[in-house]
C-alpha cells in the first residue's frame, strides 16, 4: 500500500510540475509577443526574424538533417 501511495503521489507531483512549466511557458511567450508589438514593424520582422531562425536552425539540428535528407531523396534534380 505504500508503494502505491507513494506512485500516486510522484504523479500528482509530475503533474503539478507539467502545469507549472506550461504556465510559465505561457507567459513567457505572452510577455515576448508584447513586446515585439510595441517594437517597429521593420526592426521585429527584419532583424528578429532573422535571429531566432538562426538560433532555431541550430537548436533543432535533428529536424534540418531530417528534413534536407528528405528534400533530396524527393528532389535529386534540385539538390546541392
Amino acid at each position: 500500500m505504500a508503494k502505491n501511495f507513494r506512485y500516486v503521489c510522484m504523479l500528482n507531483i509530475l503533474r503539478l510540475c507539467t502545469k507549472i512549466r506550461r504556465r510559465i511557458y505561457y507567459y513567457w511567450a505572452f510577455a515576448f509577443a508584447k513586446i515585439i508589438l510595441v517594437m517597429p514593424y521593420k526592426f521585429s520582422v527584419k532583424t528578429l526574424s532573422g535571429f531566432f531562425g538562426k538560433i532555431a536552425y541550430y537548436v533543432a539540428r535533428d529536424g534540418v538533417k531530417t528534413a534536407t535528407g528528405n528534400l533530396k531523396k524527393c528532389f535529386p534534380d534540385k539538390s546541392e
